[in-house]
């Protein structure tokens, strides 16, 4: 999402930003805060397909780890003995 300051910059050249680091991590806070709420509004307004994209994520996140823990699977058995 764009904030009213960066359209009211311009469009005919590089804008030279003299901002403190201050200034700029209190933007990037802002701007944080700002796409947190739009997630949570779409969240609110839509709590089936929030459901069901956690659930999706879960469910690949179990099988790339299965699939991974298996890999490492040592299949020697009579060197697990020993």
């Amino acid at each position: 999402m764009t904030s009213i300051g960066d359209l009211r910059t311009g469009f005919t050249g590089d804008v030279e930003r003299k901002d403190s680091l201050g200034e700029r991590a209190s933007g990037l806070a802002q701007a944080t805060k700002d796409e947190i709420g739009a997630v949570a509004a779409h969240a609110q307004d839509h709590p089936s397909a929030t459901a069901a994209s956690a659930l999706t994520i879960a469910v690949l996140a179990f099988a790339a780890g299965y699939l991974l823990g298996q890999s490492r699977r040592d299949d020697r058995i009579y060197e697990r003995f020993w």
